[in-house]
């Protein structure tokens, strides 16, 4: 692999194989220093190569960032011949960048402190807050409202930050009223993604991503 500090968007716009293609987004992830925002395209190539990374686990498949020159979708995951688009975002902690309590974590442990993790129930309500919103922000900004009959040409894939800390039910509840905006729709979850619409479907890695 191409020196991480070296790897720039284009790298990600090619098919590549998800355990590599997820290890390259990590990788860089790390290289770029606390006090930088992480570029959009690296944010959307960590979610996109993890989620590629489960899927493959159950139907082999490649992965690459599309072009931002496109502008659309964000990413896309191909079996054979047939690739599949999708539109990233991001549900945490409003106002929260990507990233962030990662590096709250590694200041603390720099002083010789263990940090002091959030508990379920400020996940759970960060997540429940979260899920929507990032909805709400995807259906405006393609289809102007949600009151719109319009369907995005593409699956909206949910990175749920707070990580597997609500029910299917509760995620197929929060979702419900943005069915039919979106071809379908994906929270990622941990190492487990979840579709709750338009048929509910959980992915779960039985090898773990980040273990590789």
């Amino acid at each position: 692999m191409t020196d991480t500090a070296d790897i720039r968007p284009e790298w990600f716009e090619c098919w590549r194989d998800p355990s590599n293609f997820f290890l390259a987004a990590r990788h860089k992830v790390a290289s770029i220093p606390y006090s930088e925002a992480i570029p959009n395209y690296v944010s959307e190539a960590y979610v996109a190569g993890l989620f590629a990374c489960v899927w493959t686990q159950h139907r082999e498949c490649t992965v690459r960032l599309v072009s931002k020159q496109c502008r659309f979708p964000d990413a896309q995951l191909r079996e054979g011949n047939i690739a599949r688009d999708f539109e990233i975002v991001i549900a945490d902690k409003k106002n929260r960048r990507m990233f962030e309590e990662h590096k709250k974590w590694s200041d603390i442990l720099k002083t010789g402190q263990i940090p002091a993790s959030e508990s379920s129930t400020e996940r759970q309500a960060q997540a429940r807050e979260a899920i929507p919103r990032v909805c709400d922000q995807k259906v405006a900004h393609y289809l102007g409202s949600k009151n719109s009959d319009k369907q995005a040409k593409a699956e909206l894939l949910i990175y749920l930050n707070a990580g597997a800390v609500l029910s299917v039910d509760e995620m197929v509840q929060l979702t419900q009223p943005y069915q039919n905006k979106f071809q379908s729709i994906w929270l990622l979850c941990g190492i487990d993604a979840v579709r709750t619409w338009p048929k509910r479907k959980v992915l779960r890695a039985a090898e773990n991503p980040f273990e590789h």
